[in-house]
């Protein structure tokens, strides 16, 4: 079991380093009003988290024990694109009315409030890979999304500004769990 710790911890490490290099990042090299519109939509991303959090906190002893839940893995991620959906609708309504210093940060908030669907799919697939064993791809998911996002925060941030910092998050998101999906569809009848 050497191997799965080692690579449970890194996953792990690789997860807290993840939550606040981003910041570093931007603050050094985009300034603190460009870090203040990202972090507040990384707050809105924050709130939304609770699905895929909660998601992979049930899946993970259910995978473990064998048993497969399709059912709760399509109402997941169901409710994640629906939430994603009215938070990019209703987002800049919320933003005028409790937050109205910070209207350009409407924009980044949308973007970022899309981040949630592929974070959902994420952690279904890495519970469903920690379950049974396999926590090797989801350590070598993990690393594949903090070079995706340390490149794209510095690349997409240059070109884009907030809102590629935003995106990059998405971009990130999205390629880390197309990696895992990639991983099931190639190794799983």
């Amino acid at each position: 079991k050497r191997n799965f710790t080692l690579h449970s911890y890194g996953f792990n490490l690789i997860g807290n380093l993840s939550t606040y290099l981003d910041k570093v990042i931007i603050g050094a090299l985009f300034g603190y009003y460009t870090l203040g519109l990202y972090q507040l939509g990384y707050q809105f991303l924050m709130f939304l988290s609770i699905i895929p959090g909660s998601l992979y906190q049930y899946l993970l002893p259910e995978e473990s024990s064998g048993k497969n839940k399709k059912d709760i893995k399509l109402i997941g991620l169901t409710f994640a694109v629906v939430i994603a959906l009215i938070t990019f609708i209703i987002s800049p309504f919320l933003i005028e009315n409790l937050f109205p210093a910070f209207t350009d940060a409407v924009p980044t908030v949308r973007v970022l409030s899309l981040a949630v669907i592929p974070s959902t799919i994420t952690a279904m697939l890495n519970a469903s890979l920690l379950g049974k064993g396999k926590s090797r791809m989801v350590f070598a998911a993990g690393l594949t999304y903090l070079t995706s996002l340390i490149t794209g925060l510095i690349i997409i941030g240059e070109i884009m500004g907030v809102l590629g910092l935003a995106l990059t998050l998405v971009i990130a998101q999205t390629i880390q769990a197309m990696y895992l999906c990639m991983h099931k569809a190639l190794n799983e009848p």
